[in-house]
């Protein structure tokens, strides 16, 4: 044998404090002296406040950039400035400064009561040790998108496990010619993990992500995420349990689109979205041919139809159930 004779040598683990972004570390301590830019911060910067109050990122990166040339190590980042939607702009601010430097950064915020709220309700906070729900709170964020913002894309982005708060998302796939396939939708309370394919090498296709509604999301990002589910059976069981669950929306979803005619999938779709009859529409021709993975023409001929056999009232922008069993028995439900 190879090993015959060799005697097992002991190796003592090295380790190592890092700040990091998605590319880049900062391992401490630092021969020199660690330099953080403390320019995007409010206090005493009428300017800055401005730039906040206005919307003005151009400004901001402006401030990063020159801070990264300068030399320093880590950026902070403030948006503490009283009047503003402090969660949403600081996120948008870091989003913005991600996309023009790769140095991680100092998230300064005095809110951390929201996102530890958001991680106690993860299915499997309470299985967590005392050092793996503290990996987890390191690694995870409170996220706002108004509605209409692509939250994931099919641009490489590995986001990691996400939990709906407030709102709720539209997932989808696009086609060759580029038509909008509908897959799910997750509310408040639903999680999902295939925006982590780098996570989970099984899921080798790209779903996207968009705000159907103002939502807040917990993001636990793709590195922790993995850390966890590596060291942590809980956390892997429900990565394939949540996993199992999207994958049973989507053979749903495709069941519709391939064996459902379109009248009773729209018909569904308004029973649904109307609450069961019970409150009007409110989309356009457009946003209901993306959601039942049809063309805009094909709904509005269907909506025409629905409308002279008085099922329903179309009105700008907005669709009004008139025959609430009508829709219902043409629905199936």
């Amino acid at each position: 044998s190879l090993l015959k004779g060799q005697k097992p040598v002991h190796v003592t683990p090295i380790r190592r404090t890092a700040i990091c972004s998605y590319s880049t570390c900062v391992t401490l301590p630092l021969d020199d002296s660690l330099l953080i830019g403390e320019r995007i911060n409010p206090t005493g910067k009428k300017k800055l406040r401005e730039a906040y109050k206005s919307g003005d990122t151009g400004y901001i990166l402006r401030e990063a950039i020159a801070q990264v040339d300068a030399g320093a190590h880590v950026l902070d980042v403030n948006a503490g400035v009283p009047g503003i939607d402090e969660p949403t702009v600081l996120q948008n601010t870091v989003e913005a400064i991600q996309s023009v430097t790769d140095i991680p950064l100092q998230i300064d915020t005095s809110d951390p009561k929201a996102l530890e709220a958001a991680l106690q309700a993860l299915p499997f906070w309470e299985r967590l040790t005392a050092q793996e729900a503290e990996d987890a709170r390191s690694g995870a964020r409170i996220a706002h998108y108004s509605k209409g913002t692509l939250v994931h894309g099919c641009d490489g982005q590995c986001l990691g496990l996400i939990s709906v708060r407030s709102g709720k998302l539209r997932a989808y796939m696009l086609s060759e010619d580029g038509r909008e396939i509908a897959l799910y939708r997750l509310l408040p309370g639903d999680a999902c993990v295939l925006a982590a394919s780098c996570v989970i090498r099984q899921i080798t296709f790209d779903v996207q992500l968009v705000a159907d509604a103002d939502t807040e999301l917990l993001i636990l990002n793709a590195g922790t995420f993995k850390r966890l589910a590596q060291s942590n059976i809980y956390v892997e069981c429900c990565q394939y349990k949540l996993a199992t669950e999207r994958f049973s929306d989507v053979m749903w979803s495709m069941q519709q689109l391939l064996f459902i005619s379109f009248d009773k999938r729209l018909a569904q779709y308004l029973w649904e979205e109307s609450d069961h009859a019970r409150q009007p529409i409110h989309a356009t021709h457009e946003q209901m041919a993306r959601d039942t993975g049809a063309a805009r023409e094909t709904v509005t001929r269907m909506l025409r139809n629905f409308a002279e056999d008085g099922i329903v009232r179309l009105g700008r922008g907005t669709v009004t159930v008139a025959d609430a069993e009508k829709l219902k028995k043409l629905a199936l439900m």
